[in-house]
């Protein structure tokens, strides 16, 4: 297993195609890892001959660190810091739920290091986003409710017990209270001075259409892709997710222009 330490974590990562070229960074979200885009990009991309790198967030997965926080800052930071171990000089980002909030963040942090953005499903931080610590446990079972409707079975009791202790020890290294830190992160960011080309995925019963809505008003080249599904959608539709990405990135890297439809209004969010 190949670890790097960043920030005071040690950030387990895997890189697939390593002798391949541009780089594409994939960054999961909340309480996952990154075994989450094996279901969406992550092969068809390094069989295209791109070198992709997989990581867990810090206190998630195999990495281990959680006392550094949870601020978007903190693991752009990160971000940037593993690209810095792996002598990554740029990259193409990709983020679901969470991670396409990171991507932004470091987007905007880093401009010169990142090639593009593809934000799947990206978290605004809007109040409404932010559940209570009471009633985490609940939330934790409609989560997994939902999760077992998507792939079409239910968790493994096991895995379901190592979830559920994973969401709890975040949230006592403070996780919620740094994400609570962050609350209207779309709303008050500087879109202006992210010029980074970008494509936006979300599902049509997408619980953060409001962030989808702000993203989509705001990115300058970028183009939106509304696809069927929920919050869960890149494992549903993890054949057609893939698909947008690749024809993004191959849009970029063949310096063809970005976003392939450049006149008219931009498509209507809806809900």
């Amino acid at each position: 297993m190949s670890y790097a330490k960043v920030r005071g974590a040690r950030l387990y990562y895997q890189v697939l195609n390593p002798g391949g070229g541009p780089t594409v960074v994939m960054v999961h979200g909340l309480y996952t890892h990154h075994a989450i885009f094996f279901w969406c990009g992550a092969k068809g991309l390094a069989e295209l001959g791109y070198r992709v790198v997989l990581y867990d967030l810090r206190g998630h997965g195999f990495s281990k660190g959680d006392r550094a926080g949870f601020r978007m800052q903190d693991l752009a930071e990160d971000l940037l810091g593993l690209m810095d171990y792996l002598e990554i000089d740029q990259a193409f980002l990709a983020g679901y739920s969470l991670g396409g909030t990171i991507v932004v963040k470091t987007a905007l942090m880093a401009p010169d290091r990142v090639l593009g953005l593809a934000i799947l499903e990206a978290a605004g931080l809007g109040s409404d986003e932010l559940v209570d610590v009471d009633d985490v446990d609940q939330t934790i079972t409609a989560t997994l409710q939902s999760y077992a409707v998507s792939i079409g079975l239910a968790l493994p009791a096991r895995a379901e017990h190592q979830f559920r202790d994973q969401v709890h020890h975040l949230l006592d290294a403070g996780l919620l209270d740094d994400l609570r830190a962050d609350v209207g992160f779309f709303q008050n960011l500087p879109w202006g001075d992210i010029s980074t080309p970008g494509v936006l995925v979300y599902g049509t019963d997408s619980p953060y259409i409001e962030a989808c809505r702000t993203a989509a008003a705001n990115l300058v080249n970028s183009e939106l892709v509304m696809m069927g599904g929920d919050h869960n959608m890149v494992v549903r539709y993890g054949e057609e997710i893939s698909a947008t990405m690749i024809r993004f990135f191959e849009t970029i890297r063949q310096g063809r222009p970005w976003p392939e439809v450049q006149s008219g209004p931009r498509p209507t969010v809806g809900g």
